[in-house]
């Protein structure tokens, strides 16, 4: 999106996954999408982290005023029975990266989502306007101290072009979660197996056989079979049944 001000598309991106835009602007937006790859990549980037994040979290009960606070903040009205969700210790610093500017701010949004108010009220403030405005304004404050990296992983055969990975990675917990979508089915003596690339080793670290579905879709938890100092790239590699200790097979998605 050259012809278009970054940090504008960016803004649009979020707010269409918030739900935030009034219709006509939301109309532009899905005309964005529809003719714009770039702008459907920021898009499809921020709803896949929601999602994961979503989908991982454990539960756990919210502060009992909670509800009561919830009450005074939108202003009456009813308000369901919360979601038991896992609210994190501590938010710690996203550090400098060449993560994409629209991978930050969904990380911001995740680790607000999370620390402050759970899943529950996530999906409660993205259906008022007022509430999603403060929400934007708590997750620049938080910026300070996420520590979440974001990867896309590309293919690198073109096999595996239809392919969706993303890794959310926490240096801090030496941790992650992947996503994996509309993978090829592999032989039955094969499996994927995960690395993150550390210039510390000399091999990529092992991070575990991925357990596919049937459909070719994967969500796992991972941790790395070695301490992480840095973790440059994040690659997927096709390995005999069970894994390897270090990679043999070809590397078949790999982050930038």
């Amino acid at each position: 999106m050259s012809h278009n001000d970054p940090n504008q598309d960016e803004s649009l991106a979020l707010d269409f996954v918030l739900g935030s835009l009034p219709d006509d602007q939301r109309r532009l937006a899905e005309i964005r999408l529809a003719n714009d790859a770039a702008f459907r990549e920021e898009v499809a980037v921020l709803e896949d982290s929601f999602s994961i994040f979503t989908l991982s979290a454990e539960a756990k009960s919210p502060r009992p005023d909670l509800r009561d606070e919830l009450m005074r903040r939108i202003g009456g009205g009813e308000i369901p029975e919360p979601v038991e969700s896992e609210i994190p210790e501590n938010l710690v610093k996203i550090r400098e990266s060449n993560v994409v500017n629209v991978r930050e701010i969904a990380a911001w949004v995740a680790a607000v989502l999370f620390g402050a108010f759970g899943i529950y009220t996530w999906s409660l403030l993205t259906s008022s306007q007022q509430e999603v405005v403060q929400l934007r304004a708590e997750v620049q404050d938080a910026r300070e101290y996420a520590k979440l990296e974001i990867e896309s992983l590309k293919a690198t055969i073109g096999e595996y072009e239809k392919g969706v990975a993303v890794v959310i990675w926490d240096q801090d917990s030496q941790s992650g979660v992947l996503k994996l979508e509309q993978m090829p089915p592999l032989k039955q003596d094969q499996d994927y197996q995960l690395w993150v690339v550390d210039p510390n080793y000399q091999n990529p670290v092992d991070s575990g056989v991925i357990t596919m579905g049937p459909d070719g879709f994967a969500q796992v938890k991972f941790k790395p079979r070695d301490e992480i100092t840095s973790a440059q790239k994040f690659a997927i590699s096709v390995e005999k049944k069970g894994g390897v200790p270090v990679a043999q097979g070809p590397i078949v998605l790999l982050s930038p």
